[in-house]
């Protein structure tokens, strides 16, 4: 008897939507108003390495800083806003571990240039795109 052993139907690739909403009070932080462009592109970078250990390929949609009003005497507080895709994760894990590690990650990385801050928003989505086949001829 002979047994045909079957492949496993391979599914689509993953891609993950990764959205951050995140507020410091700028008591201990390195930003400056004067250095948001600077700034912007220091924290873009920060998340790709981060989002670069959990995907094959990350894409960066939006990274931006905004200063609210100072109050009293105290620093303007920055919100920090992100926007990316992850695709093809490195590790099969499952999406509350995956979303778990990937906050912890940022928020450590975070933490080193704003000092303390609080995530308000933060999200990952899974989609899964359809496998396609290339035909040549």
């Amino acid at each position: 008897m002979i047994t045909e052993k079957k492949q496993p139907e391979k599914k689509g690739k993953a891609m993950h939507d990764i959205d951050l909403l995140a507020r410091c009070s700028r008591h201990y932080c390195e930003v400056l108003p004067d250095d948001i462009g600077i700034a912007e592109c220091l924290v873009e970078d920060l998340f790709g390495r981060v989002l670069s250990q959990f995907f094959e390929v990350v894409l960066i949609g939006d990274v931006s800083l905004s200063f609210g009003p100072a109050r009293d005497a105290q620093a303007a507080p920055i919100a920090i806003t992100l926007r990316a895709q992850g695709y093809d994760p490195l590790l099969a894990q499952n999406g509350d571990y995956l979303s778990d590690a990937i906050q912890e990650q940022l928020s450590g990385a975070l933490s080193e240039l704003l000092g303390s801050f609080c995530v308000e928003r933060f999200s990952i989505s899974e989609l899964t795109l359809p496998q396609q086949s290339y035909r040549c001829g």
